[in-house]
């Protein structure tokens, strides 16, 4: 398989989807591991895109918790654009908050290739154009979010969700810890928190991933097997598999 190199640089993540946008999440420090403060290593940097009411109220959200760093906004309305800039200007005591007026803007960014590379370096696996399909969302039924290490500039995980009649779960992802994961996939159930009841691929072998999903009130529905024609590959980190075929 044909693998490309990142430009990947210090910038922050991509964590959103077009006309859309996440409820907030106030992830356990347990989860990252935090004892007490939080470490720059492990802040969630953010991207928001859609800055209505509705969004410019879940950013003052993301702004009061210490355990998310929103980094850029985006917004098609300068006046909603503008607001939401200046609010993270104050939080964080800068001037230069990323704006885009438009969400291909966003999509131009070198994060896309930085998702892909995880991914090929944790299991060799090359999805270019489903990531921008499932960033994109003209639908709007799916959710992406990404775990960006602060003082490295290197992604650590991505998570994709998809809510639709068709299908709702969680997945695809892939992710360097098992505690990265479970903080990824909480975000993403919290899209919709009590709305739905998605359905997880948690591989058998990431015993503590699978704890933290059982303490979410996770049951056993269904087991899948894996076969592969020849050496299996190697798998790092935690892959989170999906049902849904290519998309692009």
């Amino acid at each position: 398989m044909k693998k490309t190199q990142s430009q990947l640089s210090r910038r922050a993540f991509l964590a959103a989807s077009a006309g859309a946008f996440a409820a907030p999440l106030l992830v356990s420090g347990r989860v990252f591991g935090f004892d007490g403060g939080v470490a720059p290593s492990n802040v969630i940097q953010l991207f928001h895109i859609g800055l209505g009411n509705r969004g410019n109220e879940l950013l003052g959200g993301f702004l009061g918790n210490p355990q998310f760093r929103s980094l850029g906004v985006c917004d098609c309305y300068k006046a909603h654009l503008d607001r939401a800039a200046d609010r993270v200007n104050e939080r964080y005591r800068i001037n230069n908050a990323a704006k885009y007026a438009h969400y291909e803007e966003v999509l131009q960014r070198d994060d896309v290739d930085a998702i892909v590379a995880l991914e090929q370096e944790l299991c060799g696996v090359d999805r270019t154009k489903d990531y921008r399909f499932f960033i994109e969302n003209r639908d709007g039924v799916w959710g992406v979010s990404v775990l960006v290490n602060s003082q490295t500039g290197a992604i650590d995980g991505v998570m994709c969700s998809v809510r639709d009649p068709g299908c709702n779960m969680v997945g695809p992802g892939a992710v360097r810890t098992q505690e990265q994961a479970a903080a990824l996939i909480k975000r993403e159930l919290n899209r919709y928190k009590g709305q739905w009841s998605p359905i997880v691929l948690v591989p058998t072998d990431c015993v503590e991933l699978g704890r933290e999903i059982y303490a979410l009130g996770g049951k056993n529905t269904e087991t899948h097997v894996a076969q592969s024609l020849g050496e299996s590959p190697v798998r790092k980190g935690v892959i989170i598999p999906t049902f849904m075929p290519a998309t692009a």
